[in-house]
């Protein structure tokens, strides 16, 4: 498949989204739910794991087990009252404490 889409089945279709249109992905239960740039969702019965393998780890890191970030979708990183992000659409999203520093790694931080 191209590097820029990913093919996604919902109930009734499979759905090809261009990989720069998600800004992340949440975890719920063994579905997975695509939240996009046109303010759209779309759950998958898939889990959040399997997305975490295919989808380019330059453009994405997972930061907390319910979140996989589209990193270029990110506004601002906060290192007080706990670790967490602020995407572009203003979603507030928590970044694990077991994954701060592999989160700096990723950053080139450190």
């Amino acid at each position: 498949m191209a590097e820029n889409i990913i093919a996604i089945p919902t109930l009734t279709t499979i759905e090809i989204i261009d990989i720069k249109n998600i800004i992340y992905l949440e975890a719920e239960g063994k579905y997975t739910i695509f939240h996009l740039l046109d303010k759209t969702t779309k759950t998958v019965s898939k889990n959040i794991g399997y997305y975490e393998h295919i989808l380019p780890q330059k453009l994405f890191f997972r930061i907390h087990h319910k979140y996989l970030i589209n990193i270029s979708e990110t506004d601002t990183i906060f290192r007080s009252d706990g670790h967490y992000c602020i995407l572009k659409n203003g979603k507030n999203i928590p970044i694990a404490k077991r994954r701060i520093e592999d989160f700096r790694k990723y950053l080139q931080l450190k």
